[in-house]
């Protein structure tokens, strides 16, 4: 994960998943995920950029789908943080 693929994928959640897509299956998730891709590689933003080590795209949209307006990605950013300043610290 790069800051600007955070950035874009944020923003990506913030802007299509809506009140509307609240509680909708994993199929929703995946076909958001495949138009956030579509966006990400329009603007030269890799798959590699947006995806954490430890989960996808389609799994960050679909949790922001359970807790519509996409305030759980707060919660995987600070989890991706955390992570990273654990590793630091043990290597």
């Amino acid at each position: 994960m790069s800051g600007r693929g955070i950035d874009f994928l944020e923003n990506s959640v913030n802007k299509n998943v809506t009140a509307d897509e609240r509680k909708r299956d994993r199929a929703r998730a995946k076909e958001l995920a495949a138009f956030c891709y579509a966006e990400a590689m329009a603007l030269g933003i890799t798959i590699e950029d947006m995806e954490p080590e430890w989960g996808s795209v389609e799994s960050i949209i679909h949790e922001a789908m359970q807790d519509v307006l996409g305030d759980e990605l707060e919660h995987w950013k600070r989890f991706a943080a955390t992570r990273e300043r654990r590793n630091e610290t043990l290597h």
